[in-house]
């Protein structure tokens, strides 16, 4: 189970660059627009499967899973507990990260995996993980992303979301995106 554990410091499209994208010099729909564009940032991170904006996680497993992180690009693990067969919280020392930007991933320390006790949460590893910084592709995808919602604020009528065109829009997208297997 992933929780998050922080909002983003920073969105990777800050209100004033929206605002100004939108040539738009009032505040009057300032929320709206920083509304928008947390959407646009959860869609991207959703189409994608990777994490865009710089946040805090904590990664909640009944096993070490191989160290495999379920998220990239991972930058720092901040901690790896875990739950001793007396059910003892315990924190892992001696591991060794790599930054993968695709796997992130952790390693044993040298005397290997301790034992577990059988819980959902055995394992907890809290990390950082998001793109710093944000390829302007993706930065442009969530700009454009953003004026068509403000531009058309009605839903599309009459035409089922499986029959819209991709667009070149969203093929901004296509070259971060992760394919798990």
């Amino acid at each position: 189970m992933i929780t998050e554990l922080s909002s983003p410091a920073v969105e990777p499209v800050s209100l004033a660059s929206m605002k100004q994208y939108l040539r738009i010099d009032y505040s009057d729909e300032d929320v709206f627009i920083g509304m928008l564009i947390r959407a646009a940032r959860r869609t991207a991170e959703h189409i994608t499967g990777r994490v865009i904006a710089e946040r805090t996680f904590r990664v909640d497993e009944s096993s070490f899973f191989g160290g495999v992180l379920p998220m990239s690009p991972v930058s720092a693990i901040a901690s790896v507990k875990y739950l001793d067969p007396n059910k003892v919280l315990q924190t892992l020392s001696g591991i060794d990260f790599c930054p993968h930007p695709v796997s992130p991933q952790f390693f044993p320390p040298a005397s290997g995996w301790p034992s577990l006790a059988t819980a959902w949460n055995a394992v907890q590893v809290t990390c950082t993980a998001g793109m710093n910084p944000v390829p302007e592709d993706i930065q442009n995808w969530i700009m454009l992303r953003v004026s068509m919602a403000y531009e058309n604020r009605e839903p599309i009528r009459d035409v089922p979301v499986e029959e819209l065109p991709r667009t070149y829009v969203d093929a901004l997208l296509d070259p971060y995106v992760v394919v798990r297997v």
